[in-house]
């Protein structure tokens, strides 16, 4: 029997090890041996030596440092990625024990474990907020915070002379008083001294900042603090001609508008929109708001042959431009592009919910870097979703054209609905009293950044 046409391929392949695979290291810790100005020694236990310099260390920081020996002094643990050294007896080094090495290190950082005190236990204690005035204003305290993470992720234990440097040498985009700050050693030194929940000033002239919490850790905190009468009795429930409006034509949309606006003040809304593939291009064929009275408006903007009208002479872009209404939306992003690409509406006075999950993840000093699905926010601020079926989302997910399709669906209109219903009251007000007024700036500045990212 002949022999098929793989048996044949595989009976002359030849084996090929991984050569790249065992020419690198990824992920590995050391103990740093031997370090100078220009450079530093890893031992890698049973693997010999690594070696780097001060452009590796630029290079995996992101800012330059000076003195590699200040900033690893041995006996520092790190954890790095490192390749063979092919030919170290070829570098321009002369010293024999970095011609010794077998690695060299492509990134490294520090690998220090600094427990956070049992005293700032709680995640959301911040009566150790004592900054004098005049060295920085208070709802400042924030961005500092956040300004000398970014050095301290890198190398834990960074002198307070490199830290200057590196903030006095070079650009950086966080507000110039704060800069003022961190570029001082005096006013540094009393800004590290004055947040103890997360710094340590060393008698070595050195900063430490404590470990991350645990993200769960403080989900169970958060889910504390919320008060029962702060959250709903009831599941959220959609009854179209109730509490849930279908807007066809851009007259009616201008009545709505018109409500909202003579409604109570503070203005409060819920925004969401919906689209095929929403974005710069994709287009938008849904708009959702709420109010905080629980009345959802679905605005269909497919239901005249041109959309704008609902934006101008149905008056949507005067209220989502209007800078006294406060617009409450999860992640941006999409809706911020769409709107401003396709109907030239320049959304203002923005709550995003996911923002502001990573400003109070931030200021608890837990280890996330997004904002997390409104499914569970709703599960921490308010009550559980229960109409985000995975049916309904494998169907906007391959259904091309999903949110074109009229007329909508129940399961459509109510997975629409609950996406606004969900966000005001409870959600944006547990949220917004979780938020520190010394961490508001911060959120600011995170909320300027996305609204002016409208790809």
């Amino acid at each position: 029997m002949a022999e098929s046409q793989n048996e044949s391929r595989n009976k002359y392949k030849v084996y090929r090890p991984n050569r790249m695979k065992d020419l690198t290291v990824t992920g590995r810790e050391g103990t740093i041996i031997k370090n100078s100005i220009e450079w530093a020694i890893i031992d890698m236990e049973n693997d010999g030596w690594a070696f780097f310099n001060s452009i590796t260390v630029n290079k995996t920081c992101k800012f330059n440092v000076d003195n590699v020996s200040e900033c690893f002094p041995i006996g520092t643990k790190v954890r790095f990625n490192a390749r063979m050294w092919l030919e170290p007896e070829g570098s321009t080094y002369t010293d024999q024990d970095v011609r010794s090495c077998r690695w060299i290190v492509n990134s490294v950082r520090t690998s220090l474990f600094v427990p956070i005190p049992v005293m700032h236990n709680s995640a959301f204690n911040f009566d150790s907020y004592n900054v004098p005035p005049e060295i920085l204003p208070s709802d400042k305290i924030g961005e500092a915070v956040i300004g000398l993470m970014k050095r301290l992720k890198s190398i834990n234990g960074l002198p307070i002379k490199q830290i200057v440097k590196t903030y006095t040498s070079e650009f950086s985009n966080i507000p110039v008083n704060i800069r003022t700050v961190l570029s001082s050693a005096d006013k540094l030194r009393i800004l590290v001294r004055c947040l103890p929940r997360y710094f340590i000033l060393t008698d070595h002239d050195t900063v430490l900042a404590y470990n991350c919490r645990e993200k769960d850790d403080v989900d169970l905190e958060i889910g504390k603090l919320i008060p029962v009468g702060w959250r709903p009795n009831e599941p959220i429930t959609v009854n179209v001609g109730q509490n849930t409006h279908i807007i066809e034509h851009p007259t009616d949309c201008a009545a709505v508008v018109e409500e909202i606006l003579a409604g109570p003040k503070p203005i409060t809304i819920a925004l969401d929109c919906e689209g095929e593939s929403l974005g710069k291009t994709g287009k938008l064929t849904l708009l959702q708001m709420s109010t905080s009275t629980g009345q959802a408006y679905l605005v269909d903007v497919l239901a005249v042959p041109n959309p704008t009208t609902f934006f101008a002479e149905g008056g949507l872009k005067k209220l989502l431009e209007n800078p006294n209404v406060i617009k409450v939306i999860h992640d941006c992003r999409a809706d911020n592009a769409a709107l401003f690409h396709q109907f030239a509406v320049t959304l203002s006075n923005v709550f995003d919910t996911a923002v502001a999950y990573t400003v109070i993840m931030e200021q608890c000093q837990a280890n996330r870097s997004n904002g997390g699905s409104l499914e569970h926010l709703c599960d921490l601020f308010s009550k559980p979703l229960v109409t985000k079926t995975k049916q309904m989302k494998k169907k906007m997910a391959y259904v091309k054209g999903f949110w074109s399709r009229r007329p909508m669906t129940p399961e459509m209109i109510k997975y629409a609905a609950v996406d606004a219903l969900s966000l005001v009251p409870h959600v944006y007000d547990n949220m917004k009293r979780l938020i520190h007024t010394s961490w508001q700036s911060r959120y600011d500045t995170l909320i300027n950044e996305k609204l002016l990212k409208r790809k």
